[in-house]
């Protein structure tokens, strides 16, 4: 068995199968063991006639069809595997060469799966940072969102992020109405979703009361 492959326009692709002479003749015969029964010629009981007088009396190429949706699918889907061609659509058959005592030849034009190339590509990914005041005088919000970044990065590509947080940032409004930042715990979440984060943590020393607000 013998295939080649001819890359075409918009992932389309030529293969050109060509089946051994021996293999397409044993087919033929076995095409006629299953269609002998059919026939019906003069001299011979029905079904009792010779391959070669059947051929003879309705033609050489009487087998040829039946030869041909037998063996060529299960052959084809073979070199597919093979050759580790992922064919996405239906392929389009043509008959090159079928004549007994030949190979049989015949290509097929299908579309395959796209290569995905990602050398050159950059996507777009978004950092989220969010804020959990551990110990606080009044109920807050269990994690707060008080960042985000948007990264180009090629593939495979990694980046520093850098964020900055200012007092504000740490502050809320008490039961008082003052704008206030409490000493304690406070841990800081980061990561491209509120579902993927990495955490750390850090500890406020001193309380501030803010005038700006």
């Amino acid at each position: 068995m013998s295939l080649w492959v001819e890359k075409l326009e918009g992932s389309m692709a030529k293969l050109t199968i060509e089946v051994p002479a021996e293999e397409f003749t044993k087919a033929i015969t076995n095409a006629y063991n299953k269609q002998k029964s059919k026939f019906s010629v003069p001299g011979f009981r029905k079904g009792k006639a010779p391959m070669s007088i059947i051929e003879r009396t309705y033609g050489s190429s009487i087998f040829y069809e039946d030869t041909f949706n037998e063996i060529v699918p299960e052959i084809y889907e073979k070199e597919l595997k093979e050759n580790n061609i992922e064919a996405v659509s239906r392929p389009e058959i043509e008959i090159t060469q079928m004549e007994k005592g030949k190979d049989l030849i015949f290509t097929a034009i299908v579309q395959t799966k796209p290569e995905v190339k990602l050398g050159k590509y950059k996507g777009i990914e978004t950092v989220q940072l969010y804020l959990q005041d551990v110990v606080s005088s009044i109920t807050r919000p269990l994690i707060e969102l008080c960042g985000i970044r948007q990264v180009e990065l090629a593939p495979k590509e990694e980046k520093i992020v850098e964020f900055i947080l200012f007092t504000e940032d740490l502050s809320f409004y008490s039961h008082e109405k003052v704008f206030i930042t409490e000493p304690g715990e406070f841990k800081l979440f980061a990561g491209n979703s509120s579902d993927n984060l990495r955490a750390t943590s850090f500890e406020l020393l001193e309380t501030r009361i803010s005038s700006n607000k």
